[in-house]
């Protein structure tokens, strides 16, 4: 924004003839917006208000000199000072001056009027002339002119008692010196090296002087980010846990390393994207835990999957990665999509939601990359691959058995078999069963149900 700014103000300064004489202006304030990184207030008990702008005059000039990347330092509580002439109005009754006459004296005295220019080889010298006041002594050595027989002249002192003092004097005067400082420096050393130069010019201060800062801004920075980051790892815990819960420790521990390593990826593709780490940028990092986490859940459900069909680690990696490209892909660019009118709304409140959009889309794309290489390959390389299942056979197994467990006899199979549709569906997997197997499956194990109600009956003495 420099430039545009310096921009402005030259613009400004070529429309400043054309203004009605008279005019002030047009000034250009370009530090509405900026936040004191540190404020500092210097108090001194037994001196004067002067005298502590005097210090705050030297301090200024000190951090510029010793601190890099300092925007602009501003004082506060600066209050103006003002020349008090307090007439004695006794005297003045014994000399019988006018007090008008005075007042008219004064202000014809010390006039200062423009002395000129002199423009001499391309240099441009100003003439200021002599004779304005420089101090308490010179308006005091004012000389009044007395009209009488004869005209006599006295000076000020001799008839007021001329003092300096303070428009609005404070109650407990005090001068604050507000330090900001520029973009693309860091907080932590910047205020570091600021700390450093208060505390030694602190030493070289009279005693008396104290140097408070009220407060620091690095301070609240630091309580501010970590209160985000122990939520973002307590987040990322719970994340944890929860894999690990529903998935088996071994692969949840797989998923949590992938979530792991996206998150940290994330925040180097953040630094160059020019997203710091605030607040807004750490709370889209939680919101995209628990979206990224879903390609790794997918793909490693998939792999898992054809491992325990019978293929090979290597086999059902590639196979998982290419059935799985287009729809993660496409699920990934529809959740980056719907943030999208965060980052293109308009104004300061585009401005302020604007890293949410593009932190959730940084780790979605990250998690989508991550999921199809280096996740593939650490379950290939750590899974546990189940034994491999006869789905036929433990399918027509649980079947039976049900239907086993529904008739009580051989005579009521049929009865049992027409009031249930049996609806089979697998993914992946083409279930073909023989009618005579599947049948005699059946009445084997309704035969054995009989057997043993029969034994409890007579067991009992029912037979």
């Amino acid at each position: 924004m420099a430039p545009v700014w310096s921009d402005l103000r030259n613009k400004m300064e070529d429309v400043r003839p054309d203004l009605p004489s008279g005019t002030a202006g047009p000034f250009v304030f370009d530090d509405q917006g900026n936040v004191a990184m540190a404020t500092i207030a210097i108090i001194a008990e037994g001196f004067e208000n002067h005298e502590m702008r005097e210090a705050a005059k030297e301090l200024r000039r000190i951090i510029y000199a010793n601190v890099p990347g300092v925007r602009k330092i501003d004082f506060s509580g600066v209050e103006e000072q003002r020349v008090y002439v307090e007439f004695d109005n006794i005297r003045i009754s014994q000399i019988g001056i006018d007090p008008n006459a005075i007042i008219s004296s004064t202000t014809r005295q010390n006039v200062i009027l423009p002395g000129g220019r002199v423009e001499a080889d391309g240099m441009t010298m100003t003439i200021e002339p002599t004779g304005d006041f420089d101090g308490l002594d010179d308006i005091s050595s004012l000389s009044v002119r007395i009209d009488g027989d004869p005209p006599t002249t006295i000076y000020l002192r001799d008839i007021a008692n001329v003092r300096l003092g303070y428009a609005e004097p404070a109650e407990k005067p005090a001068v604050v010196v507000g330090v900001s400082m520029i973009d693309q420096v860091g907080s932590k050393a910047f205020s570091a090296a600021l700390k450093d130069v208060v505390r030694r010019y602190q030493h070289g201060l009279p005693w008396g002087f104290e140097l408070d800062f009220i407060p620091l801004q690095q301070n609240e920075i630091d309580n501010a980010v970590s209160s985000v980051l122990n939520n973002l790892w307590q987040t990322c815990l719970i994340v944890l846990l929860v894999v690990i819960a529903f998935l088996g420790l071994r692969t949840g521990l797989i998923v949590g390393a992938m979530v792991l390593l996206v998150m940290l990826i994330s925040t180097l593709v953040m630094r160059q994207a020019g997203v710091e780490l605030e607040r807004i940028s750490l709370a889209a990092l939680i919101i995209s835990l628990g979206l990224l986490v879903d390609n790794g859940i997918v793909v490693v459900e998939d792999m898992q999957g054809r491992s325990q069909s019978g293929q090979q680690r290597i086999k059902a990696g590639i196979e998982s990665g290419r059935a799985l490209i287009l729809s993660l892909l496409a699920a990934s660019l529809t959740t980056i999509l719907a943030f999208m009118p965060l980052m293109l709304a308009p104004g300061a409140a585009g401005e302020y939601t604007r890293s949410i959009a593009l932190v959730i889309a940084i780790a979605l794309a990250l998690s989508w990359v991550a999921a199809l290489t280096i996740l593939l390959l650490v379950c290939i390389w750590f899974m546990k691959a189940g034994a491999p299942q006869d789905e036929n056979a433990a399918m027509v197994d649980d079947i039976t058995t049900h239907i086993a467990e529904c008739c009580e006899a051989p005579s009521d199979f049929a009865g049992c078999c027409c009031s249930r549709q049996l609806v089979i569906g697998r993914r992946w997997v083409d279930v073909s069963v023989s009618r005579q197997d599947f049948l005699s499956s059946v009445r084997a194990r309704a035969t054995a149900g009989d057997r043993r109600a029969a034994g409890r009956r007579e067991h009992h003495g029912y037979g």
